[in-house]
């Protein structure tokens, strides 16, 4: 496994939000980090042939090729200094984290002008969000969003 100093550098912009979120689609990653497609398919699979993440065919949603979710692998998480996913993360809260990591690329997505410059300044996931202390609330994820109209703090629950 290749040091994490000699990936470029959105291979390695792409090992943070597979650690906030634990995983994340083509998809979310082409808003998240890459910009183009095709970009993210080639990246995504150096980076699955270099042994940093795992991949699974989601069940499709519509008609055409299944969808890939990527994480993090065992491999790379050590390396990284990073725990094992427990057995509840690495299961049966994919579609959980799925609809977390799709909401914030849904914010980002908010303002295409401000592609370059995502409009998210602040993303906790929910292991991050739970030490803030807020007083009987339980967010999913928090996200801090500064656009040209303003800014806001979102305390996301997805159910």
């Amino acid at each position: 496994m290749l040091d994490p100093g000699f990936l470029g550098t959105r291979d390695r912009a792409v090992l943070e939000p597979l650690h906030r979120a634990d995983v994340a689609t083509t998809a979310q990653l082409v808003t998240l980090v890459y910009r183009r497609r095709q970009t993210a398919q080639e990246h995504l699979v150096s980076l699955y042939r270099a042994g940093w993440i795992e991949r699974a065919v989601l069940p499709p949603t519509t008609r055409g090729g299944a969808p890939l979710a990527f994480r993090l692998s065992a491999r790379a998480r050590r390396r990284l200094g990073l725990g094992p996913l427990t057995r509840g993360r690495a299961g049966t809260q994919l579609r959980h984290s799925l609809n977390v990591t799709e909401t914030v690329a849904t914010l980002v997505r908010m303002d295409p002008d401000a592609a370059e410059s995502h409009p998210d300044r602040a993303w906790l996931p929910e292991r991050a969000a739970a030490k803030v202390g807020l007083r009987d609330v339980f967010p999913d994820s928090i996200a801090v969003l500064a656009l040209p109209g303003g800014s806001a703090v979102l305390c996301l629950e997805i159910d």
